[in-house]
């Protein structure tokens, strides 16, 4: 496996970074763009993006741009099908104390039924995240069937609530494809 990443773009609050994964032949596997901003931790606001970060394409060190710089909207979901509850543990946590986007990512998968959990493969994922989730902290992961109407995939959007302020930290839409 061989994995391409650099940065493709970037606004005054927005820096994009692309990735490509390819397969033993060469086959691109996989692509996907992420979304970076600088975060005031004291403030706990975004920062604008340094000049250095802004330049770094102006300066030839990366050879394009991503293909949507301003990804699409999720919808909002709200009222769910199923529910998962989760409660933060100290080993999803990052270095800054927050619980990891990965495991985030991951707690969308609990909420998902069981039948098409097995059935299928997460096909793909778009993902946005809203805001932190700290060490104890319970949240639920709710889902419910989208209305794309394709066959043979089925589709979810998500959201994850934290239980104590209602906050969304996480929404999401996600696509399994049965095998």
């Amino acid at each position: 496996v061989l994995i391409r990443t650099w940065p493709s773009s970037s606004n005054k609050y927005y820096a994009f970074r692309r990735f490509e994964v390819f397969d033993q032949d060469g086959g691109l596997v996989a692509e996907a763009l992420s979304t970076w901003v600088i975060l005031d931790v004291a403030r706990r606001r975004m920062k604008a993006m340094t000049q250095e970060v802004r330049d770094l394409r102006a300066h030839g060190q990366i050879k394009d741009a991503p293909r949507d710089p301003n990804p699409k909207k999720i919808a909002r979901l709200d009222t769910y099908v199923h529910e998962k509850g989760i409660t933060a543990r100290r080993s999803d946590l990052d270095r800054n104390g927050h619980v990891n986007n990965t495991v985030l990512t991951g707690w969308l998968l609990e909420a998902i039924p069981q039948d098409v959990y097995e059935a299928g493969a997460l096909a793909s994922a778009e993902v946005s995240f809203r805001a932190e989730c700290l060490a104890h902290e319970k949240v639920s992961s709710q889902c419910s069937p989208s209305q794309t109407g394709l066959e043979p995939e089925t589709s979810f959007l998500h959201t994850i609530i934290r239980n104590r302020d209602g906050k969304e930290l996480i929404r999401a839409e996600t696509r399994f494809a049965h095998s």
